[in-house]
Formats: structure tokens, sequence, C-alpha cells
């Protein structure tokens, strides 16, 4: 759907390619390619579909259009992510996720911002396998508090969309919700373990097993 591309070097560095011959004359887009993607993809590519509508809305670039189409795939990511990674049978949160996916990246053409500043680099690591659209919602939140005083009034608009009360309608209610949504599509396992621990413990744990 877009005019963009990006290549991972031997080196761990990415690459940006843009051109208008990358855009294809014809997208098929299929919901039930969809249907065996396992939670933990399904998660983490809904909230890059997220991202990307939610980014493009707050960009700093003019283009209403644009702003119109990522404002719908922001409200239909926002509504079915989390139904389609517990139910990746539900043919009704796969066919609306796929359209978010599909505006998102129509609408990228206007611009991102931080969260991809930050993603681009970090899914390179060379050494690692990092999910793009996990990092996107790991930084999101963090992000989305930053972009405060150059942002304003736009955030209203998310925060209706995403069904906040009138107090959380600024960058902080809106972020609170987005690491909510972040924590509900966790890893399953953490709910059933003897003892939950925290993020500070997780980091402890990982520590401890590579020492």
């Amino acid at each position: 759907m877009s005019r963009g591309g990006v290549i991972i070097m031997d080196s761990g560095r990415k690459l940006a390619i843009g051109s208008p011959h990358l855009i294809p004359r014809l997208a098929l887009i299929d919901p039930e390619l969809t249907m065996s993607l396992p939670p933990h993809l399904t998660a983490g590519t809904g909230m890059d579909a997220f991202t990307h509508n939610i980014e493009c809305f707050l960009s700093n670039a003019i283009n209403p259009p644009a702003d119109s189409i990522a404002l719908d795939g922001l409200e239909k990511a926002w509504t079915y992510v989390e139904r389609a990674t517990t139910d990746g049978q539900d043919r009704e949160a796969r066919y609306n996720m796929a359209m978010a996916a599909m505006e998102g990246a129509m609408v990228f053409q206007k611009g991102l911002g931080a969260v991809h500043a930050l993603s681009h680099p970090t899914g390179g690591l060379k050494g690692y396998r990092l999910h793009h659209g996990t990092l996107n919602a790991i930084y999101l939140p963090a992000v989305l508090r930053f972009n405060q005083p150059a942002v304003g009034e736009k955030y209203k608009r998310v925060a209706q969309l995403l069904g906040l009360p009138e107090r959380e309608a600024n960058a902080r209610g809106v972020a609170n919700a987005v690491s909510a949504l972040n924590g509900a599509l966790g890893d399953h396992c953490h709910q059933s373990t003897p003892r939950q621990p925290t993020k500070a413990q997780y980091v402890e744990l990982i520590e401890e097993s590579w020492n």
C-alpha cells in the first residue's frame, strides 16, 4: 500500500527506501491470510498498525485527508487488536485489523515520528531479533508524553476515539491507555506463574540468566 521499504544490512543498519515505483498497481487485502498468525505476532503487528495511524495523525505535516484516514485506522486498531490477539479466529477482528494496517500504510506517507526514529535503529541491532511492531508499542507511551507541548488539542481527538473521559483527554491519559493496552496484550504465561514478577524483577531474572 505504500511507497516505502526497509532493508536491514549485515551490519545491522536499517536503510529506508522510498519510491513511487514501489507502489503496487493492485493490493489484495485478505484477512483470511492472518488467521493463523500467533498471538504475540498479532499483538506486535497490531500495535505497529496502531502506531502508524497515531503517529501520522500527530505528525506536524498538514494533510487533512490523511488525518481522516489515520483516525479511522486508529479507531479500528484500538477496538480490535485485543480481540484479534485473544481469538485469532475472530473474523470481524481480523478484518478490521487488516483495514487498520492498510490505512496506516496509506497514510504514513505524511510522516511518522520519534517512535519510529527509535524503533528503526534498535530493531536493526546486530545479534538481536527485536520485532518492529513490539518496539513501537514499547516506545509509544513515552513518546506520546514527550510530544505533549507540540501536539496540544490533537490529543483530545485521540482520547475521544479511545473512549477516555474528559479529564484524561491529554498526553498522559492517552499514554496511560496505550500502556494498559500493552499490558493486556502481554504474554499470557505471566498470569499463571506462581509468583508474578514486576518489570524490575523480570530485568533481574534476565540478567541472572545470562551471567
